[in-house]
């Protein structure tokens, strides 16, 4: 028989073996087989037009992808590392704040979050962005053994024993937490 399941560990106690379902396929259970279903035009890069570059039409693109995902109603934050990514979804997301409706009902002030081990540059640079957009910044510092302590919660939630996936999600995972802790619903980044 096929079980399909979006998480390995609802499968692991009644399947012998796995397999992964691939993204853009679906299962033909008389063929018992995957079948790509989905192939976008774009998806043959022989077929995507060219177009010259234009800061400006990169710009109104960035702020138009940022400002769609700031339709909510629930208190929400953006992760900021200083790093250039999340310094400009930052920029974009406090600009365009004060017209949402989450900042009609939880303020106008734009959360941020940053996490990494005491002295890390992340939370430099996340503090110096934070305090140029003026957003009321929180900082989250762990420990090594904080995060050797996390691992096996990161394992079981990542479903991987992909050394650079665990070594990236496990400060992800620690903040996670204490973002949660704050009553924030969600983050941009």
């Amino acid at each position: 028989s096929v079980w399909i399941a979006s998480e390995l560990k609802g499968l692991h106690d009644e399947c012998e073996h796995f397999e992964v379902f691939p993204p853009g396929h679906l299962y033909s259970s008389k063929e018992r087989e995957f079948r790509r279903w989905y192939n976008p035009p774009w998806f043959n890069e022989a077929v995507i037009p060219s177009t010259p570059y234009d800061p400006i039409v990169l710009r109104k693109a960035f702020e138009k992808a940022v400002i769609k995902r700031l339709m909510t109603d629930v208190p929400f934050g953006v992760l900021l590392s200083g790093g250039l990514d999340s310094s400009l979804v930052a920029a974009v997301t406090a600009r365009y704040l004060a017209g949402t409706k989450a900042a009609k009902q939880w303020g106008a002030k734009l959360h941020s979050f940053c996490v990494g081990l005491k002295g890390a540059p992340d939370l430099k640079a996340g503090r110096e962005v934070a305090e140029f957009l003026g957003t009321v910044h929180h900082e989250f510092e762990f420990t090594i053994q904080d995060g050797i302590d996390a691992i096996e919660d990161v394992i079981y939630h990542t479903e991987t024993y992909d050394v650079t996936t665990i070594r990236a999600a496990t400060p992800m995972f620690l903040m996670s937490r204490k973002i949660k802790s704050s009553g924030v619903k969600w983050v941009i980044s």
